[in-house]
């Protein structure tokens, strides 16, 4: 996935908040990905190469930025909705499929047989309800707010809908939690995995008739994309860093002259490199929180339930554990590396973090206070 936050913070003024607008429009109007991804790195490349030019973004996008997005995401594909249709379908069958195969360990370790299973279709039904509400919403807001008022920012509309899906979720399920519709498991199963498979598998050929690989992109395409996601971010990464630490010397500063004490910036610059010194008693806290938290549910799980729940869970958790350690080691490695090479950045010109920040924000045409 492209990181389009960091590419948009790349970017300034009426660039950046139109590459946000465009970038909303097509992650969340049923553009296919393969489009978007393309298109979006297109736009990119002629937003950064017309801002180097010091071209005014109309030029390229014109007075309607709406009528832009329709005409630049438009798909000629033929069969395009239908293959679409079939695509949401595959995903709602891959997770009817992974849930069914969940309820088959466990029922096994109930001492069910395979006709007395059942799975409840209620969740399902309610989790495609309240994501056709949400895609309805979404366009509607796109349609008629984001690109309509200036003042209503991209990101403030992406927190907007994960707030809107967590709570929906919740109370929907509260409202439904004494309803069941209960169905054969063995037919769901059999029936979502053969879709599944036929789907990915038919996809898969096509692609490698039309390309001659069955993945989207080639390795050196990957090592290519790869390359430019982390020149991106970390570009990115160290304007927000440049920004977080001079707001944080600030602090320091302020906090110690309360206390009568003088706190340097060469003071600060310890605190910082130390910070990434030791970032590896960092990472073990987290890498031992996470599995704590497995091995506690695992426990309890199989004292109560039973050994196959208590595999079950035991995978599940290990996972989702296993990912989010990685995410977060992953983040604090970037921010590591951020603070340093603005550190190095602050030597080099003889400035501190705060001079820093300025300079760049000056750099990007913005406003900056004294």
């Amino acid at each position: 996935m492209l990181d389009t936050l960091a590419m948009a913070e790349l970017l300034k003024g009426d660039y950046k908040k139109s590459f946000e607008k465009i970038d909303l429009y097509g992650s969340i109007n049923n553009v296919n990905q393969d489009v978007y991804e393309d298109r979006i790195l297109n736009l990119y490349d002629m937003f950064t190469e017309a801002q180097n030019e010091d071209k005014p973004v109309e030029k390229i996008i014109g007075k309607d930025i709406e009528a832009f997005c329709k005409e630049y995401f438009k798909v000629p594909e033929k069969n395009y909705t239908l293959v679409k249709v079939l695509g949401r379908i595959a995903y709602l069958s891959l997770i009817f499929f992974i849930v069914s195969i969940i309820e088959l360990l466990w029922q096994i370790d109930e001492g069910k047989t395979l006709t007395e299973m059942k799975v409840d279709m209620v969740p399902f039904f309610v989790g495609a309800g309240i994501g056709l509400v949400l895609l309805v919403l979404c366009q509607f807001a796109t349609k008629n707010m984001i690109f309509k008022n200036d003042k209503i920012k991209p990101t403030f509309y992406y927190v907007f809908v994960l707030i809107f899906i967590v709570v929906g979720v919740f109370v929907v399920n509260r409202a439904f939690d004494d309803y069941a519709v209960s169905l054969p498991l063995m037919p769901v199963l059999i029936v979502s995995g053969i879709y599944t498979l036929l789907y990915y598998g038919i996809r898969a050929i096509v692609r490698y008739k039309t390309t001659g690989r069955i993945s989207k992109l080639s390795k050196e395409d990957k090592a290519e994309r790869k390359e430019f996601d982390e020149e991106v971010a970390f570009r990115a990464g160290v304007k927000q860093s440049a920004e977080i630490l001079a707001k944080r010397f600030e602090t320091l500063k302020k906090k110690k002259a309360k206390k009568g004490m003088d706190y340097t910036y060469k003071d600060f610059t310890k605190v910082i490199v130390d910070e990434a010194k030791h970032s590896g008693i960092t990472k073990f806290i987290i890498i031992l929180i996470c599995v704590a938290c497995v091995a506690i549910s695992t426990v309890k799980s199989f004292m109560s339930e039973g050994i196959m729940v208590a595999a079950t869970l035991f995978g599940m958790l290990g996972i989702i554990q296993f990912l989010l350690a990685r995410f977060v080691i992953k983040i604090l490695d970037q921010a590591y590396r951020e603070n340093l090479h603005v550190l190095k950045e602050c030597e080099e010109r003889g400035i501190d973090v705060i001079e820093y920040d300025k300079l760049l924000k000056e750099m990007d045409g913005e406003n900056v206070e004294e």
